[in-house]
């Protein structure tokens, strides 16, 4: 059969106009080349559902990269105003892209359609799932970080062995096993200038992506926590207050619950577990809500040896940039851990403030009956009826002094009388009858030989009034310390006279 076009250009012709695409210009370098730059900065991830596209970015208050989410439009907007040349028309017309949709549509843009996760247990990601973590941001290397070790034992644990040893194994069990949750909280507690954040910032250098400093509470109690999403350390700078509720919530999740929920701006929340490890640092007295069975923070009194100590610190710095940040991390990476429990922690006195500081309003009030030596305190000015220890004390007597006491504490919720029983008893008190005693005061009308009446204070006196027997003071002191595993230092009667008369 003869050949229907003999001519070649007569073959081009025909199938230009039978709608057949020109050949495209060679433009695949170009582009594949925007797909590789863009591929540095940007990823199309499946997340909780939605297609969203990462793009990292560095944050200049954090310190730390974060991850900004951006949609498709967002790119395109970003980009509008770059294209590049993919080919011809049928008219042999430039035809142009924006790298936005060059990149979209490009089977080589990097992609996790599988979703994103948080795996601290490699830095490798699986076929389609982005893994967050990216390893340490140091590399660890024989060498002598001596400097800042002195300081943590001798400064931040205040010469403690026993307490040094155990921050060590905890700093050690963080990087030696970051997939799992911190469940301690490292407190340190001291004045400005003291040392209390060189440890931690030390850390943060180590831990690089995945340490994050706040000094702000609302970093954690705001409704977008979406930068804790790839953390393992925090710390937190100033930026708790033991008084608020609200901290109060967001420290018990951090430190107690197996999973976090985390939220972006315009994201989804998302669930996923917990691995932070919180450090904090406060000049303030009262720091962490220890509750009187808190076996989650680690207390430690920061001592002031070195404080503002310019250049025992910049000494510390220049160890440290000198290979001190791998030394000190190849000897975490290498401390045995075990026989390391991280829930066994040290009783200081540090933790025992704390606990003081936080008592629950009942063992606030008896633990203030007890270092001032007397249970009522007079408003009517009869200190010579009330101002003493009395070993059986009227149930009444008992209960108006915690009334009044809660009442100036602004409680919300006073315990009941049947509460209060119970209380009494926890604090080793026992249920007793005396025969009389009193049950508080009041003003009476009284009558003179000579007709006139006049009005005067008297304490209230009950027969047979329902009490509790406590003991001397001594042992009632003794019974509380007991009860609340508190240590305390009462001083000494001479700092009550009006409880020895």
């Amino acid at each position: 059969m003869d050949a229907i076009f003999s001519d070649p250009e007569d073959v081009a012709d025909f199938v230009k106009k039978a709608g057949a695409p020109a050949a495209p210009k060679d433009c695949d370098a170009e582009t594949l080349a925007v797909v590789k730059r863009l591929n540095k900065k940007y990823s199309l991830v499946n997340e909780g559902g939605k297609a969203v596209i990462f793009q990292t970015a560095y944050d200049p208050l954090l310190k730390r990269r974060r991850i900004d989410r951006l949609s498709s439009r967002d790119l395109q907007t970003l980009y509008l105003n770059e294209k590049v040349e993919t080919g011809v028309d049928d008219q042999k017309r430039p035809v142009y892209k924006t790298v936005a949709n060059i990149w979209l549509n490009h089977p080589e843009r990097r992609q996790f359609i599988d979703g994103v996760t948080f795996d601290p247990t490699t830095t490798k990601s699986e076929a389609g799932v982005l893994n967050l973590w990216e390893g340490f941001a140091i590399t660890p290397a024989l060498g002598d970080w001596s400097l800042l070790r002195s300081h943590i034992h001798q400064i931040i644990c205040d010469g403690d062995r026993g307490h040094f040893d155990y921050l060590m194994g905890w700093m050690a069990r963080m990087v030696q096993r970051p997939a799992e949750q911190g469940e301690v909280a490292v407190v340190m507690k001291g004045g400005e200038g003291t040392g209390k954040g060189t440890l931690a910032k030390a850390l943060l250098k180590i831990m690089g992506q995945h340490g994050i400093a706040i000094s702000n509470a609302k970093h954690l109690t705001g409704n977008f926590n979406g930068h804790l999403r790839d953390a393992i350390m925090l710390f937190a700078d100033e930026a708790f207050f033991a008084g608020d509720r609200a901290h109060v919530g967001v420290l018990k999740s951090i430190i107690t619950e197996p999973y976090l929920t985390v939220e972006a701006k315009f994201q989804n929340a998302v669930q996923m577990p917990n691995f932070l490890h919180l450090m904090m640092a406060s000049n303030e007295e009262w720091v962490v809500p220890a509750s009187l069975d808190a076996r989650r923070f680690f207390v430690l009194e920061v001592v002031d040896a070195a404080k503002n100590n310019h250049e025992y610190f910049a000494a510390i710095w220049a160890q440290m940039e000198a290979g001190g940040y791998g030394a000190m991390l190849h000897d975490l990476l290498a401390l045995d851990l075990t026989h390391f429990n991280v829930r066994a922690v040290p009783v200081t006195e540090g933790l025992q403030q704390q606990r003081k500081l936080s008592l629950p309003i009942p063992e606030a009030w008896w633990q203030d009956c007890l270092a001032r030596g007397y249970v009522f305190r007079s408003r009517l000015g009869l200190e010579k009826h009330f101002a003493q220890w009395h070993d059986v004390i009227s149930t009444e007597l008992l209960f108006a002094s915690y009334a009044e006491f809660a009442k100036e504490r602004h409680e919300r919720r006073p315990m009941t009388r049947e509460q209060f029983g119970h209380f009494m008893r926890r604090m080793g008190g026992n249920p007793v009858r005396p025969r009389k005693g009193f049950g508080g005061e009041h003003i009476v009308d009284e009558t003179n030989a000579f007709g006139g009446s006049a009005r005067t204070a008297k304490p209230i006196e009950m027969t047979r009034p329902f009490s509790y027997k406590t003991g001397n003071l001594g042992d009632a002191r003794a019974a509380f310390c007991e009860a609340t595993k508190l240590e305390v230092t009462w001083g000494t009667d001479e700092m009550f006279p009006e409880a020895a008369e």
